[in-house]
């Protein structure tokens, strides 16, 4: 008889998959007999709750880290996870009718987000921005609020972006200080305005029209789930 004590057995983590596709803004439903790209998937999750619970959803995942439970885990004649750089995307144009991203994902992913994406397609990322969002939240209260001259702001927030990298990610006292005083001093509807700046933003550098929905408009921090629908 085959030994099998030392079997690994992955269970996918169900709650984490069903918070991702709640977070972009769909459903196991939704996806069914789909093609989806799930961009910066780290140990492939959705992949993994996907072919466990058997969807229809074709399910291909992709990350710039390898993850030991890639290859630990039965795929069977499911897609195994893709190392790669999501701002260089091996997979052809017009592959997937939905491109995901979530987490930390970077800004200069969506031009090739949008560029896998079928005609009608739709790109969807969450949270819209990390730090960037809080940088935004900063100089807006900075700006408008306290009255600083631009290159002044730009100059502080920089200084700060450099002691985060040269610390390899901790975060200056003063700064979550600053943001906490941004945050506290903002009113809602001034927060929900940062958010569409943002947006418009995104629009301008990319040249791509964006929509977006703010899941939690009275949240301390609201943030957005960005989205581009490609033309059919």
């Amino acid at each position: 008889m085959e030994d099998k004590t030392n079997e690994i057995i992955i269970t996918p983590n169900h709650e984490r998959a069903e918070l991702i596709l709640n977070n972009v803004g769909l459903s196991w439903d939704k996806i069914e007999g789909k093609r989806v790209l799930d961009i910066g998937s780290g140990e492939s999750t959705l992949a993994q709750a996907g072919a466990h619970r058997d969807s229809t959803a074709t399910i291909s995942s992709v990350d710039v880290e390898r993850n030991e439970n890639w290859l630990k885990f039965p795929w069977g004649k499911r897609q195994t996870p893709v190392q790669a750089d999501a701002e260089i995307l091996p997979f052809k144009s017009g592959s997937f009718d939905y491109a995901i991203m979530h987490g930390s994902t970077g800004f200069l992913a969506i031009p090739e987000a949008v560029r896998v994406l079928r005609p009608g397609g739709e790109m969807r990322m969450w949270p819209m921005a990390g730090r960037m969002l809080e940088y935004w939240n900063v100089s807006y209260y900075l700006d408008k609020v306290k009255g600083f001259p631009r290159q002044e702001i730009v100059d502080l927030l920089e200084n700060y972006d450099r002691q985060i990298e040269e610390a390899d990610g901790w975060i200056p006292n003063k700064y979550v200080a600053l943001r906490k005083e941004a945050l506290d001093n903002l009113s809602q509807e001034q927060k929900l305005e940062v958010i569409d700046l943002m947006a418009k933003k995104h629009t301008e550098m990319l040249g791509l029209q964006f929509s977006y929905e703010v899941k939690a408009p009275d949240a301390y921090e609201p943030n957005a789930l960005l989205i581009y629908k490609k033309e059919s």
